[in-house]
């Protein structure tokens, strides 16, 4: 058992770092605001800046731009409530515009999407619905943070769709690679895996550095996390038809847009924006997302 534990914390290493991956220490402001890198200017606390000319705008100019977008991906950390209630009010304005609205959500994997459905048909209790995805075991963050994302989505009877894949899977990979996947787990990873862009090599390699754990083999770590972030993607375009999605997942898959909205956009050419929540304190990169929403650091 506390092998298996070891192995969890290694593997969910690089996540962690990757949400905290924009964080600069030596760059936090004096008023804590948030700042783009090369701009004088900071942002306070709860402003939402379009990063292509670094201006701050309303929630309602936010819309109108996410209005003519299919995807619309919201970053996180995954236990910063503030970040959560961000993609809440955002499911809410993009359902009242649109009443087809899918969310997907990391938070599940594939083997769960018939209980995801029982949910949104209103089915399931609560109690029954955590056990059933065995929500402690697979993902194991308060609930409370979820709860009024989840409970929306019920009580509209919104799509709710799992993206992610089996943990055990992207824990075999880290150990042994693709090549040493059964057949049947190979049916449960993405049918493509992406592993050659450049850029989000170094990404991930600048993180791997700083890895202190049993994991040795960056190639492996590497293939790893482009497995995730490719099933995710694929699991996207599987669903998503005509309809329009809001993606949930942690900062590392959203962040320059290397992980999912790449991997969707190899696969289907459609226009998306990203939104990231960011504490404050940080400095981040204009590339890292289309808008940057700030928030308080909790």
């Amino acid at each position: 058992m506390q092998t298996a534990k070891r192995v969890i914390i290694l593997v969910m290493f690089f996540h962690i770092l990757a949400l905290w991956g924009c964080a600069r220490p030596g760059l936090y402001s004096r008023h804590m605001r948030i700042r783009i890198e090369g701009m004088e200017r900071g942002f306070a606390p709860g402003t939402i800046v379009r990063t292509k000319d670094c201006q701050a705008i309303t929630f309602e100019e936010l819309l109108e731009d996410l209005k003519t977008v299919q995807i619309v991906y919201v970053g996180e950390r995954h236990a910063n409530q503030a970040h959560h209630e961000i993609q809440l009010k955002l499911i809410q304005a993009l359902f009242e515009i649109d009443p087809n609205l899918m969310v997907g959500m990391e938070m599940f994997d594939r083997s769960y999407q018939a209980h995801l459905d029982e949910w949104s048909s209103g089915s399931l209790d609560e109690k029954g619905f955590l056990r059933k995805v065995a929500w402690n075991k697979n993902w194991n963050f308060d609930i409370r943070l979820y709860r009024p994302i989840i409970n929306f989505v019920r009580d509209k009877h919104i799509k709710l769709v799992a993206l992610n894949v089996p943990h055990q899977i992207i824990r075999k990979i880290v150990k042994v690679g693709l090549e040493g996947l059964s057949s049947k787990e190979l049916n449960q990873v993405a049918k493509e895996i992406y592993l050659s862009d450049k850029a989000h090599i170094n990404y991930v390699r600048k993180f791997f550095k700083y890895h202190t754990g049993r994991i040795k083999d960056f190639s492996l770590f590497y293939e790893a996390q482009c497995v995730w972030d490719d099933s995710m993607a694929e699991t996207i375009v599987r669903f998503l038809g005509s309809s329009r999605m809001v993606v949930l997942a942690g900062r590392g898959h959203v962040d320059h847009k290397f992980g999912i909205p790449d991997r969707v956009s190899r696969r289907l050419s459609l226009p998306y924006r990203t939104i990231i929540p960011v504490d404050e304190g940080e400095t981040v990169l204009q590339s890292q997302a289309d808008y940057i929403w700030t928030t308080r650091r909790l």
